[in-house]
Formats: C-alpha cells, sequence, structure tokens
C-alpha cells in the first residue's frame, strides 16, 4: 500500500477549492483503506469479506464559516467531475451558514517521527492465512465449541491543507478474537473469551488465544451466586479497556472538560498514585495514524502521573477554546463543527513496589469482561451493567470457584481514585502475550508482603486459567502469578468532541 497517489489526490482536491473560492482555508483528508474478516461460528468458518476503498474528506472556511463534505470512490477512480463536485458543494455549503467563531484555522507545521506501525504481511493476509489462524484457535479450545473473528486492516492517509502543510501515514491492525462454550451439566452454557489486537498478525498466537478461552469457559460451569456488597476485584485487560474506553470517551474528553460535563480537573491528584497513563502513538505496539483530522502530529502524551490529572486530550477547536495546545486528537470522521478523535494507549506503573496488606476473606473477584449500559451521569462516570463471560471468586489469595453474572454500578473515578487501586501488574506488548499462566521461580518472593511464593497442594488446577500458583498462606495476592492475561497492554479510544 502506498500513499503516493493519495497525496496526488489531495492536491487535486485543494486545486479545485482555490479555483471555486479563492483565498479559502482548507484542508482535506484522503484515505484508503482495507477491511477484512473471517467469521467463525459452531467451530466453522461461514463468512470471509474484504472491504476496499478511498474517502475524501473537506473542510473549508470562506469569509468565517466552514463547512464540510465528504466522498466515497472505489481505488483509483477518483473522476474529475466528482472531484469538482465536492469542492463546489463544500463552497457552497458556506454561503448559507452562520460564521464559526471556533474556526481554530489551519496547521502549518509539525514532523513525523516515524510515519506509522505497518506490516505489509498483515495489510495483504490472504482469506487462508485469516483461515489458518482461525484453525489454529479452534484447535486451542479443545474441542469446545468456538465462534469469533480473525481481522486483517490497512490503512494509507494523507493530509494537506492550502497553507501548505502535508503529512502521510500507512497503519496496519490485527485482531482475533474469540469464545468458548462448554455445556453445563444441567443445561445451558458458560462462555470463556480470548482477544488480542496487535500490528502484526504474526504477533498473536491463536492457539494460546483458543486455550485460554476454554479454560475459562471450563472454569465457570457451576457459578454460585455472590452476595449484594462491595468487593475487591481483578479485572483483565478487556475489562480494563472498557473502563479506560469510557474515560478516555467522556473524561479526558477535551470538549467535555470544556463545557464542564467531565470531573477532569487537570492539576489535580485525582487517581491512585499508582497510576500513571500515557498515550504513545511512537510505540511499536501503537495501532491508528501518527497525526490527526487537522494534521497535528502526535507526541507521547501523559494524561495521568502518578496520580495527578495532567490534561486532557484536544483537537485545534477544543484547544483553542481552552487556552492550550492540540494534542492531535481531532477524528478523521470530521463534521462542519465538531467530532470526536482515536488514539491508543497503555497503563504503565508509577510505583512498582508497592506493598498492601493481605487480602480479607471472601472479599475478592477477578473478571475478564463488562458488560456496560450507558453512562448514569456527565460529571461522574458511574457505569449500570453487567459482568460476562467470566467472574470467579478468590479467597485467601487463589481462585475458588465460578461466580455468576451480576450488576453493578461503579464510578469509575472512584475505582481509580486515591487508595483504591490495589496494584497494577506488569505491562507487555502485544509482541509477547502470555500463552499460558505462569509459575513463579523457584525462591521467589511476594513483591507485596515479601513473602516467600509456594504452591498450595491443589495448584496448579488445569481448569482455572487464574492462579496456577499462590503465595504462602497468609500472604497476599500477587498479580504476577495470578492472572495469566492481565498484563496484556491494553488499547482505548481518547476523544476530543462529541462523541455521536
Amino acid at each position: 500500500m502506498t500513499s503516493a497517489a493519495d497525496q496526488e489526490l489531495g492536491e487535486r482536491v485543494l486545486a479545485e477549492v482555490r479555483r471555486t473560492a479563492p483565498g479559502a482555508e482548507a484542508d482535506v483528508l484522503v484515505t484508503t483503506s482495507t477491511l477484512a474478516l473471517t467469521r467463525f461460528a459452531n467451530s466453522a468458518i461461514h463468512q470471509n469479506v474484504t472491504d476496499t476503498g478511498t474517502s475524501l474528506s473537506l473542510r473549508v472556511n470562506v469569509n468565517g464559516r466552514t463547512a464540510a463534505a465528504s466522498l466515497t470512490v472505489a481505488p483509483d477512480q477518483a473522476a474529475a467531475d466528482a472531484v469538482r463536485s465536492l469542492a463546489e458543494r463544500a463552497v457552497a455549503a458556506c454561503e448559507v451558514l452562520p460564521v464559526d467563531p471556533g474556526w481554530p484555522g489551519l496547521t502549518t507545521s509539525g514532523k513525523l517521527a516515524h510515519s506509522g506501525n505497518y506490516d505489509e504481511e498483515t495489510a495483504h493476509a490472504a482469506p487462508a492465512v485469516r483461515a489458518d489462524m482461525v484453525r489454529a484457535f479452534i484447535d486451542g479450545a479443545s474441542g469446545l465449541s468456538a465462534a469469533g473473528v480473525c481481522q486483517t486492516s490497512s490503512v494509507a492517509r494523507t493530509y494537506a491543507n492550502t497553507a501548505g502543510h502535508q503529512v502521510s501515514g500507512l497503519a496496519s491492525e490485527s485482531t482475533v478474537d474469540g469464545i468458548a462454550r462448554a455445556a453445563r451439566d444441567g443445561g445451558g452454557f458458560a462462555d470463556g473469551v480470548a482477544k488480542l489486537t496487535a500490528v502484526r498478525l504474526t504477533d498473536i498466537d491463536p492457539a494460546a488465544l483458543g486455550a485460554t478461552a476454554a479454560a475459562k469457559a471450563t472454569a465457570s460451569l457451576s457459578p454460585v451466586d455472590l452476595a449484594p456488597g462491595r468487593y475487591e476485584v481483578v479485572i483483565e485487560p478487556s475489562a480494563a479497556a472498557q473502563v479506560l474506553f469510557y474515560l478516555g470517551m467522556y473524561a479526558f474528553n477535551g470538549r467535555a472538560v470544556n463545557e464542564g460535563r467531565s470531573f477532569v480537573r487537570p492539576g489535580q491528584p485525582q487517581f491512585d498514585p499508582s497510576l500513571t497513563l500515557l498515550d504513545d502513538p511512537e510505540s511499536e505496539d501503537a495501532v491508528g495514524m501518527p497525526f490527526d483530522a487537522d494534521g497535528t502530529v502526535k507526541r507521547r502524551l501523559t494524561l495521568i502521573d502518578a496520580g495527578v490529572t495532567a490534561t486532557a486530550v484536544h483537537s485545534r477547536r477544543t484547544a483553542a477554546e481552552a487556552g492550550a495546545e492540540s494534542t492531535g486528537h481531532a477524528h478523521p470522521r470530521r463534521r462542519p463543527v465538531r467530532r470526536a478523535a482515536a488514539a491508543s494507549a497503555s497503563p504503565r506503573r508509577s510505583r512498582r513496589d508497592r506493598r498492601r496488606p493481605g487480602l480479607r476473606g471472601d472479599g475478592r473477584a477477578a473478571g475478564q469482561r463488562l458488560l456496560v449500559c450507558p453512562r448514569a451521569g456527565p460529571t461522574h462516570p458511574g457505569h449500570p451493567g453487567l459482568t460476562r463471560n467470566g467472574l470467579w471468586r478468590i479467597q485467601d489469595g487463589r481462585v475458588t470457584e465460578p461466580v455468576g453474572n451480576l450488576r453493578f454500578t461503579q464510578s469509575y473515578a472512584d475505582a481509580f481514585g486515591p487508595g483504591n487501586l490495589l496494584a497494577i501488574a506488569p505491562t507487555r506488548s502485544a509482541s509477547a502475550p502470555p500463552a499460558t499462566p505462569s509459575t513463579p521461580p523457584t525462591g521467589s518472593r511476594c513483591r507485596h508482603c515479601d513473602s516467600p511464593h509456594g504452591i498450595s497442594p491443589a495448584a496448579p488446577r488445569a481448569d482455572f486459567p487464574f492462579v496456577r500458583a499462590k503465595a504462602d498462606v497468609g500472604c497476599c495476592l500477587d498479580l504476577r502469578w495470578t492472572c495469566s492475561t492481565v498484563s496484556t497492554a491494553v488499547g482505548v479510544v481518547l476523544v476530543s468532541g462529541d462523541p455521536r
């Protein structure tokens, strides 16, 4: 995939704007994308589909009035009359729109440190390659019924404007997301889920994912009811990503902060001191473009620094409203005034050796996925919802039994607030996903209470995906030897604008 054709197409669009409205400010995004996926259910492939196309998103400001127009064409088929019509429609719309007082002007500079994380083999993965990934997942599920998707995508994007600024990038992405289903003796089913997204398809081990999903399903066959109450929880990345998604969508959203709809207050200690959250587009595991829809080049951004809220994320428009600088978070699907933005982020530990008291009785549960309903409030993001696809009780530092799905209402700000985040497992890159639960090295000690690790008489248990080894009796929970997947990198969406 090359962006040379997209660059030429972008210049054609801007030339038409200059012809139609001399002196107008304009910018254009040209995006050529390919999305290919292979779906499977009942342990058999039932769909394979590929979609390729080129989209143009044009924004024009004429005499202080801003309008946008878009066009989708087949690759290499952007006819001159279609490009001309796109420019004329945008300019004509400006004539009937009110003055846009928030127009921030055009990006005039910015040099890319790199053009994005792109893998040619992933971008052009054939259906047979994805089918092999599906087969490996099914085989890893060891006879359980499996369903899910293997997906690959690639994007070539060019931004150009009438101020002379132009940037181009390439990105690839791959995902294997599947469920294994085990039948319960009394009827019904128990599901286990495993998912991983990476820049390179070869970085994903589908057999390990299938085995993890199967282990979770088997571990959920005979759930018990948990009494209503307040519990400490251990969540793996799929659940943590959902929490971070809502924080990014509604909390760190620059427009929400500007309008007072978010609890985020830069400079205040709103989170636990053990939490540092980064948006790092230059990481080798980052997916997406290294620049945004305004042409702003993205840089490594600290959102939370040792518990202190550092900044919201901004487009040029929301940054101008806040008297700040754009962080490169304008969304490619632009509308005349506002829209959302996307990025990736990962949690980092700021206190690696933080100690905490021992585990208390029955007061802990391990969960892998949350089914979240619409937000409860704008400035206090508490979400009523359900757990899904796996919940287990932890007693005395080890998983003892599965728990039935339950409803919860939790303020995410409170869950990650000072004193409430008890531990964060070491992060791992997508290129090194844990294949199986590990056993602590001989002589190792718990990083929380400094007790020596030991193997309990009942462990390891092949039917539990968590806690294959435990600390000595009386020792607290050590996340390094508790959840085989909790340390996988987490991907989230950060926005600046209204996510409508």
